[in-house]
């Protein structure tokens, strides 16, 4: 977590517009499948965004993250989505770290 608060302000503000961009796209998106090509792509946009902050890959990152602190300090509870529409993100990100870890394994 030190890496997201170590980031330049320059950089931040950059991420920040690109991460309200995407947001924006989804949440247009938002109650279609979350398995759609271009809703994968939005969230493969999100993770690389993610895997840029933090340096690591992301199955690094995830395993660093202890799971009650996420349900502590859930990032998706300061969205500004309405509920529904948080779960279909987690819904649509889920499928994508499946989607990634299948690859993954195949390799």
């Amino acid at each position: 977590m030190e890496e997201i608060l170590s980031i330049p302000t320059e950089k931040q503000q950059a991420f920040e517009k690109r991460f309200a961009a995407i947001l924006s796209e989804l949440k247009n998106k938002s109650g279609g499948n979350p398995a759609d090509e271009d809703v994968q792509q939005l969230i493969l946009e999100l993770m690389d965004m993610l895997q840029e902050i933090v340096g690591d890959d992301l199955y690094s990152f995830f395993e660093k993250v202890d799971g009650s602190e996420l349900e502590e300090e859930d990032p998706m509870q300061t969205l500004p989505l309405a509920p529904d529409e948080v779960d279909w993100v987690r819904e649509a990100i889920k499928i994508f770290l499946e989607n990634m870890r299948m690859e993954e394994e195949l390799r």
